[in-house]
C-alpha cells in the first residue's frame, strides 16, 4: 500500500539525494585531479632538460586542501625561475632556444581532465 508523504518529507528526500550526488561528484573530481596532476608532473619531469639535474628533480604537485574548491598545481619548487625561460626561450647576449616541455603535458592533462569529468558526471569512477 502506498505511503502518504508530506511535502516537507519530499523536500528532505530531494535535498539528501542532491547532497549525495554532490559529494559523489566532488570526491570523483578530487581523485581525478590528483591523478591527472601527478601524471602531468611525470610527463614534464621526463621531458625536462638536464644540466645539473636540479631543475628536473624539482617538479612537484601541490593540492588544494580546501573543502570548498578542488585543485592542484604542478610547479617547480627548486628552479621555478627557469620554467618560463626554458619553455619559451630567451634573448640576451646569446639567444637560447625554447625547449618545450610543459605545454605538451598541459594539453594532455586538459584532455584527460575533460574525459574524467564526463565519466564522473555519468556516475562512473575515475
Amino acid at each position: 500500500m502506498a505511503r502518504r508523504s508530506k511535502v516537507t518529507d519530499i523536500d528532505v528526500a530531494i535535498s539528501q539525494i542532491l547532497e549525495e550526488y554532490h559529494q559523489s561528484i566532488t570526491d570523483g573530481m578530487r581523485e581525478a585531479i590528483v591523478v591527472i596532476a601527478e601524471n602531468a608532473k611525470k610527463r614534464i619531469k621526463n621531458d625536462s632538460p638536464v644540466k645539473s639535474g636540479a631543475y628536473k628533480k624539482g617538479w612537484n604537485v601541490q593540492t588544494d586542501p580546501s573543502r570548498i574548491s578542488v585543485g592542484a598545481i604542478v610547479h617547480n619548487r627548486t628552479r621555478y625561475q627557469l620554467a618560463h625561460l626554458l619553455e619559451h626561450g630567451h634573448g640576451g647576449p646569446v639567444h637560447a632556444r625554447a625547449i618545450v616541455h610543459i605545454a605538451p603535458a598541459e594539453q594532455e592533462a586538459i584532455k584527460e581532465f575533460e574525459k574524467a569529468v564526463e565519466r564522473i558526471a555519468q556516475g562512473q569512477h575515475y
